[in-house]
């Protein structure tokens, strides 16, 4: 199951945009807002421009930055580290810690993601230091947070619990409601592997009222993934498979195969508990044909060979 994390960058109001009025900075998160990616990375692309020629360090490094986060969301995960790394080396050469502290954290955010938990936890804790220097409440809830993953992911259930705590608890009133957001549907994770159903559906359910609040499509379709999980657990399958459907869906418009592959293995397991079998190869074949080379590996022990050989020929006249 997949933990959420605030990606450090400022969304604006997602009002209806007017292209003449609007900068490509602000065009750049709206897009991104309601999760056009594609568009979202034009824009910071022409702001990255823009700065070069002002010579303005801080914009440009922020807009490589707001690059990284779209492509992080779609799933390129290298060609995202690339751009944070010329970010980070840009608001080095501006002296900005903020921004460094923010961007650290993102690449540690990135290597979790990769599975790579010792530079994951690395640069978390140099975003921390740097985080702590400035005061930062909100920047050290999120960075905690984010270590929580790390130790989520690795199963140390304690430890990323009390780090979701103190989130939850001594940064309650400074960090944003993204972040609390995200201790909640990662502390709901902790408490379906131990079994508590009910407190984990009551603390998915915190979670998705603060998300829906801004429209956060990214993460409302992980709570909702992680929720269809849940009510394959207790046997409410045809439960599972209304909230996987609405997670596809959402993963669909924000252009995230990662989001996909998470809702296919989800809505197939809910057809394998209904013994829809046919149904279950379907999605499973949608799930290896959006999983990177390594993951397909797990997939390739559950898909049907005749399913596997049509799945193969259509993802290669795709590419």
């Amino acid at each position: 199951m997949k933990t959420i994390a605030f990606i450090s960058f400022l969304l604006l109001a997602f009002s209806p945009i007017k292209a003449q009025n609007s900068s490509p900075d602000t065009l750049a998160r709206r897009s991104f807002g309601i999760g056009d990616y594609s568009a979202a990375i034009k824009y910071f692309n022409q702001s990255v421009e823009e700065a070069h020629a002002e010579k303005n360090l801080v914009r440009e490094g922020s807009s490589l930055n707001g690059i990284g986060i779209a492509y992080e969301h779609k799933g390129e995960f290298e060609v995202a580290l690339s751009y944070y790394f010329q970010a980070l080396k840009l608001h080095e050469k501006a002296q900005n810690i903020n921004k460094q502290a923010g961007i650290l954290k993102n690449i540690g955010n990135l290597y979790r993601l990769e599975k790579n938990y010792v530079k994951a936890s690395s640069f978390l804790q140099q975003a921390i230091s740097k985080f702590v220097s400035l005061k930062d409440s909100n920047g050290i809830a999120n960075a905690l947070n984010e270590l929580g993953n790390v130790n989520l992911d690795q199963k140390s259930y304690d430890t990323a619990f009390i780090l979701y705590s103190e989130v939850l608890t001594t940064y309650r009133n400074n960090a944003s409601p993204f972040i609390l957001a995200s201790a909640y549907h990662n502390s709901a994770i902790i408490y379906q592997a131990k079994g508590n159903y009910i407190l984990a559906k009551a603390t998915y359910d915190s979670a998705l009222k603060l998300l829906d609040a801004f429209h956060d499509n990214f993460n409302i379709s992980s709570v909702l993934v992680n929720m269809a999980s849940l009510s394959n657990k207790q046997g409410n399958y045809n439960a599972a498979l209304v909230l996987g459907k609405k997670g596809l869906d959402i993963a669909w418009k924000i252009e995230s195969k990662d989001r996909r592959a998470d809702a296919y293995k989800r809505i197939a397991e809910a057809y394998s508990g209904l013994l829809d079998f046919k149904q279950k190869s379907d999605y499973l074949g949608n799930l290896f044909c959006s999983t990177t080379p390594f993951s397909r590996i797990r997939v390739l022990k559950v898909l049907p060979k005749w399913k596997l050989n049509i799945k193969m020929k259509k993802s290669k006249k795709k590419t």
